[in-house]
């Protein structure tokens, strides 16, 4: 390796390169300001603006998924499997989201996750007990986040104590996939609207 008085070759290139950044790079001239940003073969956006809207992609095919689910009626389990993809997307925005859009386009996925969820489970419950739903355990906040009617059955025998089982019709299951899917279908038409600026 060639040796220079204050150290080696790859030493002086360095505190060069560091000293040219330091002092506004090649752009020394323009008082330390930073090149415009790289136009896409589009000619419309930054590159970076690209690069950023990429990462919503799989969001957007997770949720596009999701929709199609509801629109060809699948498996619980092909629902279920969907919607762990879309949630994971989903988490990835939280993570990631910068702008207050992108925050905005987070809350509204985040709740079609909880819904879809809702879903699930309210569909899960609805399996039995001649297509009614309990409401007890995990039923009962959902019950009460979506305010559904609830009907009493009473069974009472000579000398035994009254018992009341507390229930919903299975139609609920049907209006929390309309919910979430509207939801969905909100927030899927905010991201095409960021996209598309």
């Amino acid at each position: 390796m060639r040796r220079w008085a204050g150290g080696s070759f790859t030493h002086s290139v360095l505190i060069l390169c560091l000293g040219l950044s330091a002092c506004g790079g090649a752009n020394s001239g323009t008082g330390g300001r930073q090149p415009p940003p790289t136009i896409t073969s589009d000619g419309n956006r930054p590159a970076k603006q690209q690069d950023d809207l990429a990462r919503f992609d799989a969001l957007y095919r997770a949720s596009q998924r999701l929709q199609a689910d509801g629109e060809i009626g699948v498996s619980q389990t092909t629902l279920h499997q969907d919607l762990l993809q879309f949630a994971t997307e989903v988490a990835v925005l939280r993570d990631v989201r910068k702008t207050e859009r992108e925050k905005q386009i987070y809350e509204q996925y985040a709740s079609a996750v909880q819904t879809y969820s809702d879903t699930l489970t309210l569909w899960r419950h609805a399996t039995g007990w001649n297509g009614r739903i309990g409401v007890e355990g995990e039923i009962v906040p959902i019950q009460k986040r979506y305010r559904f009617p609830v009907h009493v059955n009473v069974y009472s025998e000579p000398g035994q104590p009254v018992l009341k089982n507390y229930f919903m019709e299975k139609s609920v299951v049907s209006e929390t996939l309309t919910i979430a899917r509207t939801e969905l279908a909100s927030a899927d038409n905010l991201l095409v609207e960021v996209r598309n600026r």
